[in-house]
C-alpha cells in the first residue's frame, strides 16, 4: 500500500479547524442530505478526491475536491464522529448527530484504509423514518394479508430481502403499527438510528458480548408482547427467536435472502428444527426495490410481444430526464413485494425440507406479479423490469 499516512495529529487538528476545511465538509453533507441521499461516499484516489451520493439506490458523482485537502476533510470528519484521527490503518465506526432544517439526523461514519488513502462512508439515517401500513405502495391483497399477521398474538413474520431492499424500514413501519400502549415491545437492532416513542429499543453491541442471542434470551425475562430483531443472525439467535414464536410472542425478524420460498429454507441453514419452523412461522414478507418513474418527464410506450402477463401493445411507461428528476429519469424508490403464509401444505413442505423451487409454489402472488402491476399502473420502467425479473435479461 502507498504511504499515505496523515501528518502528525497537532499539525492534522490545525489543517481541519481551518474554515475552509470546514466549508468543504458542511456542503458535503447538507448537499447529501437536501439530494435525499442515503450515503455520500468520499473517495481518495491516486490524484483527487471523488465525492458520490447514494440516490434511489445508485451512486453518482456530485464533486472532485482537490487531493491537497484528502487528509484535512478526512480528519474533520473523524472528529465529528468522535474517531481517532491518528489512526489510519484500520477500519474505524462513528456517529455524527445533526439537525438539517428541523429535522434530525444519525450519520453512521465508517473508515476504510485503501491504497490512495482512507476512503469515508457517511450514512445518513433520519430520526423519523417510518411509514404507515397505507403508504408502503402494498397491493390491496398484500396489506390484507399483512395486517392479518400482525393481529396474530404469536408468531413469526420474517421480512426477507436483499441489501438495501428496505427490510429495516418495513420493520420498524410494523413496529409503528403495533405501538400503543396495550403492548411491551422490544427492538434489537444493529444501529439506532430511527427512536420510536414508547419502544424499548437495544442496540446490539459485539465487543461486549451484548449480541443478538444473548438479548433474545434475556427478553423473556422481560415480559415482551413484541420482539423486532432487524437482522437474524447466528444459529442460537435463530433457534431462540423461533422458540419465542412458537410460545407466546409476537416476533418480526428480518434476514437477507432473495425471496419469501429462500427465507424458509435460511431456517435450515441456521439449524433451526423443521418442527420449530412450522410452530413458529406465520408468515413471510419479501421485498425488492425498484426506482419510480418520476411523473413530470415519463414517457408513453407499448409493451413488446415476448413479456409474460403483459398484452402486446399495452401502454407503458419509459423513463427520459428533466430537470425535476436531475436528469435521471427517476424519483424515488418503490417496493415489490411478495407473500408465503403458513398452511397445512407449507408445513408438511418445511417438514419434509423441500427445496426451494417446491416452496416458491407456495407464494401467492409471486414478486414478479406484484411488479407487473406496477408496470402496468406506470409506476416502473419495462427496463428495470426486464433487468429484475425475465432471466434472460432481453426484451
Amino acid at each position: 500500500m502507498e504511504d499515505n499516512r496523515p501528518p502528525d495529529p497537532e499539525v492534522l487538528r490545525e489543517m481541519i479547524d481551518a474554515p475552509p476545511i470546514a466549508r468543504v465538509v458542511n456542503l458535503i453533507i447538507s448537499q447529501a442530505v437536501c439530494d435525499n441521499a442515503t450515503s455520500a461516499h468520499i473517495d481518495s484516489l491516486e490524484d483527487k478526491l471523488r465525492v458520490r451520493y447514494r440516490v434511489d439506490n445508485r451512486l453518482q458523482d456530485v464533486m472532485e475536491p482537490p487531493k491537497e485537502i484528502q487528509h484535512a476533510v478526512v480528519g474533520r470528519i473523524k472528529v465529528m464522529a468522535d474517531m481517532d484521527i491518528a489512526e489510519w490503518r484500520i477500519p474505524q465506526v462513528g456517529s455524527i448527530e445533526l439537525n438539517h432544517e428541523g429535522r434530525d439526523f444519525k450519520v453512521q461514519v465508517s473508515t476504510f484504509p485503501c491504497i490512495h488513502g482512507e476512503k469515508v462512508v457517511l450514512q445518513f439515517l433520519p430520526s423519523e423514518v417510518a411509514l404507515a401500513l397505507g403508504r408502503m405502495q402494498l397491493s390491496d391483497f398484500n396489506q390484507a394479508r399483512i395486517r392479518g399477521l400482525l393481529e396474530s398474538r404469536a408468531g413469526m413474520l420474517l421480512v426477507v430481502g436483499k441489501t438495501r431492499s428496505g427490510k429495516s424500514t418495513v420493520l420498524r413501519s410494523l413496529v409503528r403499527e403495533l405501538n400503543d400502549e396495550r403492548r411491551n415491545i422490544f427492538t434489537v437492532e444493529r444501529s439506532i438510528g430511527h427512536k420510536i416513542e414508547g419502544v424499548n429499543q437495544i442496540e446490539v453491541n459485539p465487543r461486549v458480548g451484548l449480541v443478538e442471542s444473548s438479548v433474545i434470551r434475556s427478553l423473556m425475562r422481560g415480559d415482551p408482547d413484541v420482539i423486532m430483531i432487524e437482522r437474524l443472525h447466528g444459529c442460537e439467535a435463530g433457534r431462540l427467536a423461533f422458540e419465542a414464536a412458537a410460545s407466546k410472542y409476537l416476533v418480526l425478524a428480518g434476514c437477507y435472502q432473495d425471496d419469501a420460498a429462500a427465507g424458509v429454507c435460511h431456517m435450515n441453514q441456521m439449524n433451526v428444527e423443521a418442527h420449530l419452523v412450522t410452530h413458529g412461522l406465520r408468515g413471510v414478507w419479501a421485498q425488492t426495490l425498484l426506482p419510480r418513474l418520476c411523473e413530470e418527464c415519463k414517457q408513453p410506450q407499448t409493451a413488446p410481444a415476448n413479456i409474460v402477463g403483459l398484452e402486446e401493445g399495452a401502454l407503458i411507461y419509459r423513463r427520459m430526464g428533466c430537470q425535476a428528476c436531475n436528469q435521471s429519469g427517476y424519483n424515488g424508490l418503490i417496493g415489490v413485494q411478495e407473500g408465503l403464509i403458513m398452511s397445512e401444505e407449507l408445513q408438511e413442505a418445511i417438514l419434509r425440507r423441500a427445496s426451494v423451487s417446491e416452496l416458491r409454489d407456495f407464494v401467492e402472488p409471486p414478486m414478479r406479479t406484484d411488479a407487473l402491476g406496477k408496470l402496468k399502473a406506470g409506476w416502473i420502467s419495462l427496463l428495470d423490469f426486464v433487468i429484475e425479473f425475465e432471466r434472460n435479461g432481453s426484451l
